[in-house]
């Protein structure tokens, strides 16, 4: 009798076996992953690394196309045809945006990174996305082209499931600033397998964004596999919102001398919401310098997790590694999980790591009532007091005001 593991592992390989693709790098990274899953079991739900997130909730997802539609955040947009254009129709030069197979006749060169982060061909877990993805979009910023306005990518998930591979490859010297969007249609039943890919060459400067707003039973399993070169930099939030179930898996490689991260995250949970975020960073070059801070609030039920794990490699001296995690109960039935981690391996680090958990300051609140302000008011100021030191990082003014009024949004307390 096949283990529950087998049984899901099945269901994918089934599942792929309608899937179809133009591109040959997507079809050769396919096999990959149809022979690494044959070979390699998915996780077990119990043991510590996924001890809260089920992959079992995928057993019953039938395939779907997953939607790209227009960006409201102007005066860039990406549109469904793949091209980048500005409010007034004209494309940004030196900037691709499209499908795996164009990218690879166009730019062969940078193409052949695809698929090639050791976490991401080893593991059973992101090979999924690639099984069952029919094709990688790709944003590519060539050699010393600066974008200096935002973009965004909107993505709608609606009943079924979707499977997409984003491929972002900043070159020597670039430039750019990226939202993705995750929403979901109005309908029960969405779940989603993402893997975002990404390559910060030498000297480029990365800042990405990710939004996941989540309704009606959403079930979302997001890779993020990062290498970050030479004298590079790397900005990297993610922000989640009511999720019904979401894990994120975070490997990032500061395979670069003097690579730097900045790594922020705040989830908002409530209801029986699960959000299960599992961090990895891998300092392996000589002066790389990471902050990465990780905040929760959490009402009802909610559940919350994190695990966060700092490796400094040996040779990796004079790296500066910080990592906080800080979670606000919201109430007494909500549960935070979490455990921040350093391995060093390397002499002359400078590195720091620690977690706070707690409930709302009831003097704080006392003292705004006394003084007229009403209970919900006082708790969502409070709330959103604790939650802006990630807002407040986001350097960009137009990304920051826009996600800022997101989140004040989704904080507001129910009456």
């Amino acid at each position: 009798m096949m283990s529950k593991q087998e049984q899901l592992t099945e269901h994918f390989l089934t599942l792929s076996d309608s899937v179809t693709s133009d591109s040959p790098l997507m079809a050769s990274r396919r096999e990959e992953a149809r022979e690494l899953l044959r070979k390699k079991p998915l996780p077990k739900h119990g043991p510590e690394h996924y001890a809260h997130f089920d992959l079992g909730i995928f057993d019953d997802t039938e395939l779907r196309h997953s939607t790209v539609v227009e960006s409201d955040l102007t005066p860039y947009r990406l549109l469904e045809d793949s091209r980048l254009l500005c409010s007034e129709g004209a494309e940004i030069e030196g900037c691709f945006v499209g499908p795996l197979s164009r990218f690879a006749e166009l730019y062969p060169e940078p193409a052949k990174l695809f698929g090639t982060q050791r976490d991401l061909r080893e593991r059973a877990v992101p090979s999924l996305t690639d099984l069952l993805a029919e094709e990688a979009m790709v944003l590519y910023v060539e050699p010393r082209r600066r974008v200096e306005v935002p973009l965004e990518l909107i993505y709608l998930l609606g009943r079924g499931l979707s499977a997409r591979h984003l491929l972002i490859i900043c070159d020597e010297e670039s430039r750019v600033t990226m939202m993705q969007s995750h929403r979901n249609l109005p309908e029960e039943g969405a779940a989603a397998l993402i893997t975002t890919e990404i390559y910060v060459r030498d000297r480029a400067d990365l800042h990405l964004y990710d939004y996941i707003e989540q309704t009606h039973g959403t079930r979302l399993l997001h890779n993020v596999h990062a290498r970050i070169g030479e004298d590079a930099r790397m900005t990297l939030t993610e922000i989640v919102s009511h999720p019904e179930r979401t894990r994120i898996n975070l490997f990032i490689d500061l395979a670069g001398k003097h690579a730097d991260l900045q790594m922020d995250g705040l989830a908002i949970l409530r209801d029986d919401n699960l959000c299960d975020i599992w961090s990895n960073i891998f300092h392996s070059e000589t002066d790389g310098h990471t902050d990465e801070l990780f905040k929760y609030t959490l009402s009802d039920h909610s559940v919350g997790s994190f695990s966060g794990m700092i490796y400094v490699e040996p040779g990796a001296i004079r790296t500066d590694a910080d990592q906080h995690n800080r979670n606000l109960l919201l109430s007494k039935e909500a549960k935070m999980y979490s455990k921040p981690q350093l391995e060093i391996y390397a002499d002359d680090v400078k590195c720091a790591h620690g977690l706070a958990t707690g409930l709302l300051d009831e003097a704080a609140l006392f003292y705004m009532e006394q003084r007229g302000i009403p209970e919900d008011e006082a708790h969502d100021m409070l709330t959103s007091a604790f939650v802006h030191d990630v807002l407040v990082r986001i350097p960009d003014e137009q990304l920051r005001e826009v996600l800022t009024a997101k989140v004040d949004a989704r904080l507001q307390r129910r009456k």
